[in-house]
């Protein structure tokens, strides 16, 4: 058919020119040879040495803070050990400060901290002759620790100064008498070396019982020292009770399931 054409037609339909010929950038890929592989032990030192500087910035470097409760177990830790030391070291039939017959000496708590000697001379003298009396104070600062020890020259009058004394109002504020337990309670210790150990139901025991007895412990109740889970009963100190209060907070221990056991009286400081 293109034979037929006009010559101006067959113009149209005349092939391109070939493409100019253009030197290669680049080696011809079947002649080409690549780099020469090997191991990498010659790498091992460089990393090896990689390894040493990173361990010594990481020892040079500030350490991370802490969270919240990485402070708190730390703190806890630090306490109980703390604790630990000071109950093994802790002998009050050894201690120089502690002098005296214990069974004629009295504590007298609560104190406020300007309260000297003299004052209680003056309130406590009334019970008997006083041996010896010691006002407990911070070593490093001199202040008053708020409680003081009386050593009477005859058991009868501790007695009577224990009994009278409780409750009594002194430079404004209610003082809390009770006997010497270092030396008189076998194995008794202070509040200060106490580890408490708290379950879910000691929890809310102790705080049903601390709303009924208004957050005072001359009103009656002290603390819970037990709670068997499966009896559920409750075991607690009680001190002398002018305000009646016992009889509430046992009545309100007993509301949430529980069986009250009251032990002997003491006084925990």
């Amino acid at each position: 058919m293109t034979d037929r054409l006009p010559a101006q037609l067959l113009r149209l339909f005349a092939p391109r020119p070939p493409l100019p010929h253009v030197t290669p950038l680049d080696r011809d890929p079947v002649k080409r040879t690549g780099p020469t592989l090997s191991g990498i032990g010659d790498y091992m030192s460089i990393l090896q040495e990689a390894e040493v500087k990173a361990k010594a910035d990481e020892a040079t470097a500030e350490p991370k803070p802490l969270t919240r409760a990485e402070k708190m177990a730390q703190r806890k830790r630090i306490h109980d050990e703390q604790i630990q030391e000071a109950t093994k070291a802790w002998n009050p039939e050894k201690d120089p400060n502690v002098q005296g017959d214990a069974y004629k000496t009295i504590m007298v708590g609560r104190l406020s901290y300007d309260t000297t000697e003299k004052d209680l001379r003056r309130e406590f003298e009334r019970y008997g002759p006083i041996q010896h009396m010691a006002l407990v104070c911070d070593k490093q600062t001199g202040k008053s620790r708020g409680y003081a020890f009386i050593e009477y020259e005859y058991e009868e009058d501790m007695k009577r100064a224990y009994h009278d004394a409780d409750g009594l109002k002194l430079m404004g504020r209610r003082i809390v008498v009770d006997v010497e337990r270092g030396r008189t309670t076998p194995g008794w210790k202070p509040r200060r070396l106490a580890i408490v150990i708290v379950t879910a139901a000691a929890t809310m025991t102790m705080t049903v019982t601390a709303i009924a007895l208004g957050d005072t412990i001359v009103a009656g109740v002290m603390t819970v020292t037990t709670v068997a889970d499966e009896i559920m009963t409750v075991i607690v100190d009680v001190i002398p009770d002018p305000q009646g209060a016992i009889p509430a907070a046992l009545d309100t221990i007993r509301g949430i399931g529980c069986v009250p056991v009251v032990t002997t009286t003491r006084l925990v400081w």
